[in-house]
């Protein structure tokens, strides 16, 4: 497996020496500048609703691929 795939951002930029990252892409909001998003309560919901699945997708595919090993440890 190679770094990309373990490390790689949408931020990962390849320079000649390594891999380092692009900060001026990076966008940060704080509670002062949150309402610049443009998001109303309906997208939070539904983008915490999609989190919490993909989450659970993942765990599910994790037992599915590795057993019930580590879940009770």
């Amino acid at each position: 497996m190679n770094s990309w795939e373990v490390y790689g951002t949408n931020l990962s930029v390849k320079g000649e020496d390594g891999w380092t990252y692009a900060d001026e892409r990076l966008m940060l909001f704080d509670v002062k500048n949150f309402g610049q998003l443009g998001l109303g309560i309906d997208e939070l919901i539904k983008g915490f609703v999609q989190s919490a699945m993909a989450v659970y997708a993942i765990d599910q595919n994790a037992i599915k691929t590795f057993g019930d090993k580590g879940a009770n440890n």
